[in-house]
């Protein structure tokens, strides 16, 4: 049998394991109640600011709305000024480090890479799919402007850079110094789903996938204890479906893309209709699947990293067996969100 001490040590590194997240927030307690007015007076602030620029330099009388393509593009950069005033707030006032809202030097140019293979996959999958089903027609359109294409991308980088600092570095990670995993990841995915619903046309599986997605975005950065991945992640999949396959994005369309997305109103329960593909049951599909595939790696993990902290090739041969198969039973047997 194990002893007492390799015990007491496996418990020990599981609740560092656990709360790493936590316990890189800020040791001063972060209060819902501050980071709300905090977060819509960030978003008002570089709106204010955005639409004062943009009326000032439209010497053309352009509309202000998103059928015209420099006011698009000047929403998506505008985003970065509520990223500065947040990171600003939580760093001077909270006296929070970057590493607490996720903001690491390690990594920067891998884990940006894997978000943006992840999220261009996840969004490829849903259209596919939604092409096979037959519920949506993609048509090719042709003299594209390849520089229009390139601001747009970094514009969306930006923004899921911003959105992703604000909602899962600030706000997520911040309602860890009071509240369990589970609860700050429901906390921050709902404020974030009620946040993305403003825009209009949302309907119960719209809400339900802007829900999933956050709870995706959370547990990823949960795993990878940064905010890199996510950022790129959050902002290819916003570019991929909104600039390259013409999907409208929360119920908002994109004056120009590469591809024409023509709607089957008979399946647009599939498609998502005029929301855009995140309103569909094939998104809901892919996401809910993500969301089990990543808590089940994230199990795994730490099983393994326990087993390799806890050294476990120290207990006799005899028992070994035993004891790893009884930790991954346990393991599996509860979610890693849970505390």
């Amino acid at each position: 049998m194990p002893n007492n001490s390799f015990v007491k040590a496996f418990n020990e590194e599981t609740m560092k394991t656990m709360r790493l997240i936590q316990l890189t927030a800020s040791t001063r307690k972060t209060s819902l109640v501050w980071q709300l007015p905090i977060i819509l007076s960030s978003q008002a602030i570089s709106q204010i600011i955005f639409l004062g620029i943009f009326w000032i330099f439209n010497r053309t009388n352009d509309q202000m709305n998103f059928q015209n393509n420099w006011f698009v593009k000047g929403e998506l950069f505008s985003t970065s000024v509520s990223l500065i005033l947040v990171v600003l707030y939580s760093y001077v006032i909270e006296k929070r480090s970057l590493h607490s809202l996720g903001i690491t030097r390690k990594d920067i140019g891998s884990e940006t890479y894997k978000g943006l293979i992840i999220g261009c996959l996840l969004i490829c999958v849903i259209v596919a799919i939604n092409v096979v089903t037959g519920s949506i027609q993609l048509i090719w359109v042709p003299n594209i402007s390849l520089l229009n294409t390139l601001i747009y991308g970094i514009g969306f980088m930006i923004q899921g850079l911003s959105e992703e600092v604000i909602f899962r570095g600030y706000l997520m990670i911040g309602l860890c110094t009071r509240f369990s995993i589970k609860v700050s990841i429901v906390l921050s995915s709902l404020i974030f789903t009620l946040a993305h619903t403003s825009n209009g046309g949302s309907s119960i599986v719209s809400i339900t996938n802007l829900f999933l997605f956050s709870i995706v975005c959370s547990l990823i950065v949960y795993s990878h204890q940064n905010i890199w991945i996510i950022a790129s992640l959050h902002g290819a999949w916003n570019f991929v479906m909104g600039v390259v396959f013409g999907s409208e994005i929360s119920n908002l369309s994109l004056p120009s893309s590469l591809f024409q997305f023509q709607l089957v109103p008979t399946r647009s329960i599939l498609s998502g209709g005029n929301f855009g593909i995140e309103g569909g049951i094939i998104t809901t599909v892919i996401l809910l699947t993500t969301c089990i595939l990543l808590n089940n790696l994230i199990s795994h993990e730490l099983v393994t990293s326990n087993i390799k902290q806890c050294n476990v090739n120290m207990i006799s041969s005899p028992f070994r067996p035993l004891l790893i198969n009884a930790m991954v039973i346990i393991n599996d047997s509860f979610y890693i969100i849970g505390t």
